[in-house]
Parts: structure tokens; sequence; C-alpha cells
């Protein structure tokens, strides 16, 4: 009898374990993201180092403002970012390397006002796994290098584009833009190695908490046992 209960609190101690690491994959906005690649918000806050990062959850305060963040592109052959379904806004959604060099951009779908970075592109399935930039704003907030000069042509609006040739770097966006509430879907990417947190405790605290609570229930069921 005394050998189940020890058996049924430590499953609910591990239940309550791996419901808190299920929990990550969802990346929120922590303030605001910065719009520069040196303020960029880096997605490794919401789960263990390597785990996946199917979602940012964000808003673009107004039409002026950008959220950059960075992130692991762990597949390239199946990187995706999309807001299809996750904004009531006319969005853009722009990917650069990490030191600014422009990839790949998307305005429209022709299924909505969204924007899709799709799996299986040519200009992502040639990435290497590692660091990128992912840009939010929206139209018609288009990034600049450092000469004032558009990095991705922006019309037509439906299609994934590349660089315009000759541009530099990102240097900036100017236009102004739509608003609102966003979640960008992703696919492909996983959380940055480095210091993690699932429900605001680091990963290793999880699994010591797992550790010292398993301990605990034995060592009640042992005192209880000494004194009958």
């Amino acid at each position: 009898m005394k050998s189940r209960l020890l058996a049924l609190a430590a499953a609910a101690v591990f239940a309550f374990g791996v419901q808190a690491v299920l929990a990550a994959p969802i990346h929120n906005e922590s303030g605001d993201a910065g719009g520069t690649i040196a303020g960029a918000q880096v997605v490794d806050g919401d789960g263990p180092p390597g785990s996946p990062v199917t979602a940012i959850v964000g808003s673009l305060s107004g039409g002026n403002d950008v959220d950059i963040y960075g992130i692991n592109i762990s597949s390239p052959a199946v990187f995706s970012a999309s807001t299809q379904g996750g904004a009531a806004f006319d969005t853009q959604l722009f990917l650069f390397h990490g030191n600014g060099v422009g990839i790949s951009a998307n305005d429209d779908t022709a299924a909505s006002l969204q924007s899709l970075l799709p799996a299986g592109n040519p200009l992502h399935t040639v990435l290497a796994p590692g660091s990128y930039f992912l840009a939010i704003t929206g139209f018609d907030n288009d990034p600049l290098d450092g000469a004032a000069n558009l990095i991705f042509q922006s019309s037509p609006f439906i299609g994934v584009y590349g660089p315009n040739p000759g541009v530099g770097p990102l240097a900036g966006f100017s236009g102004g833009g739509s608003s609102g509430q966003y979640t960008i879907f992703l696919t492909g990417v996983t959380h940055t190695p480095g210091p993690a947190s699932v429900i605001g405790e680091p990963a290793s605290v999880i699994g010591w908490t797992l550790i010292a609570g398993i301990g605990s229930v034995g060592a009640y069921l042992r005192r209880r046992r000494k004194s009958a």
C-alpha cells in the first residue's frame, strides 16, 4: 500500500514537471521587442535549449512599431513563419542573416493580408542552421539599408522575395503601417542555447524539484513506517 502511495505521488510530481515543460513552445514578447538588430529580442526564455518554438505572440503598438526577434533556425528545410490566422491587420514578415543582410520577405498571400515565409522555399533551404533575425511590421513599414535603399521590393504584394541587388544590411525602417496583436506561427525553429526558463524557473530547477518532491514523499512514508 505504501509503495503504491509512493508511486502515485511520484507520478503526480512528474506529471506536474511534464506539464510545465510542455507549456514552453510559445514565446511571449517581453515588453516591447526592439526594432533594430542590436535591440532584437532573443527567443530563448520560454523553454529549454533545443526545444521547439511553435509561435511568437506579441503586438505592434503603432504604425511605426517594428518587432525583431533573434531566432534559432535548426531545420532550414522546414523553416516557416506565418501570421495567417494569427493577426487581424495587414502584416509583413522579413528574415535577415545575423549581420542584418536580407534573406526573404512577404507581405500578403493570395488568401489574406497576412504574411507567409513558406517551408521549402529555396531562399530558406540553402541556409545553414543557426541564428537569424525575424522582423514583423504592419504594411507599409519597410526595411532600408544605410543608404536608404529598400532592401526588398515592395510590390506586387503577393510573393516571397529575396533582397534587391546591391543593397546593404538592415539600418532602419520607413513608412507607416498597421498595428495590433499578432501570433507568428513557426516551424523549424528551436530555443537558442543559453539560460532558459519553464514557467519562470530554469529547466534544471524543474528537474531538481522533481527529485526533491519524490524524495520528500519517500521520507514521509519512511517516518510513518518507523513510528508504526
